[in-house]
């Protein structure tokens, strides 16, 4: 089985707001709810979403102010935004596709036309769970940058990038090397860039990927996913 996604809907209707949770929810999702668009925006760097649900018409801050805010964020950037609306003039649309829309539901929504939409969603938002996925695990790295050579530790492991427990990191921007081996596939040997850099931890981004280490490195998440609660 393959996990729940968990979908940010923000809707001011109320009645509106039930009823897309309780759909949500009949087709195997996991549905945060709010009525309010400001503190929906609050978890966007803070919560990681598989997808979103949007009013385009709702006080505070609209569809399209959210929008660009999720574009924006650290965690979310990447998932499948449907905008709900009523709004089905071809400049509306053409303008909530420029700003980062994925798909448009007209209201009012139907139950048939928003399971398609979530089957069609399906694909994209396990890709970024297997992106952003975080597996706490520790083993060895070796480290190589300018003159240093140094053996840290992981903290999690993720398709796109280490956590490291490491005394006097490198300041962000230096680029490292690292050798590390992960259960049942091949060493790699891969370079890094360090995108944050903090007390004794220090975050690397890969860069330079092969197919086949991106394809191992998946291949490693989706392992770990489907042990995930709602996985197989």
């Amino acid at each position: 089985m393959a996990p729940k996604p968990k979908i940010l809907v923000v809707e001011d209707d109320t009645a509106a707001l039930r009823q897309l949770e309780a759909t949500l929810k009949t087709m195997g999702a996991t549905p945060k709810c709010f009525a309010s668009s400001k503190k929906a925006a609050e978890l966007l760097n803070k919560e990681k979403f598989d997808g979103a649900f949007l009013d385009w018409d709702t006080p505070e801050l609209s569809g399209e102010q959210l929008t660009k805010l999720i574009r924006h964020s650290k965690s979310n950037a990447k998932i499948p935004i449907a905008m709900i609306t009523e709004h089905t003039d071809t400049r509306s649309i053409a303008q909530g596709f420029q700003m980062g829309v994925t798909f448009f539901l007209s209201k009012p929504i139907g139950q048939k036309e928003l399971g398609r939409l979530l089957n069609a969603s399906r694909g994209a938002m396990l890709e970024e769970r297997r992106r952003y996925l975080r597996v706490p695990l520790s083993v060895p790295v070796h480290c190589l940058w300018a003159d240093k050579k140094i053996t840290a530790k992981t903290i999690d492991v993720s398709a796109g990038g280490l956590l490291l427990a490491l005394g006097n990191p490198p300041a962000a921007g230096t680029e490292v090397t690292v050798d590390f081996a992960l259960a049942g596939l091949p060493p790699f040997n891969l370079k890094a860039e360090v995108v944050r850099a903090s007390g004794s931890q220090c975050a690397l981004k890969f860069a330079r990927l092969t197919a086949e280490q991106r394809d191992a490195l998946k291949s490693f998440a989706e392992r770990h996913l489907a042990r995930m609660p709602g996985g197989a």
